[in-house]
């Protein structure tokens, strides 16, 4: 559990920032460009969200593991 709580952690310590700059960016974009918000929401930010997120599992699963004392 111990490693899967770090994983956790460890993802959350990523993915919280670059969520909350994703937010902060769109918020911008929307304000100055209302007409490409759509577009990097879905055509930018979620691609990148996606694999940001897939290469932190991939990275932590590939790890090899512990054994159990």
């Amino acid at each position: 559990w111990a490693a899967k709580l770090r994983g956790l952690l460890l993802g959350g310590a990523v993915l919280v920032p670059v969520n909350t700059l994703r937010m902060i960016s769109l918020f911008y974009v929307g304000q100055a460009f209302p007409r490409y918000l759509d577009t990097a929401h879905l055509l930018l930010w979620q691609p990148l969200l996606l694999l940001l997120t897939i290469a932190l599992w991939l990275w932590w699963a590939s790890r090899p593991a512990r054994a159990v004392r």
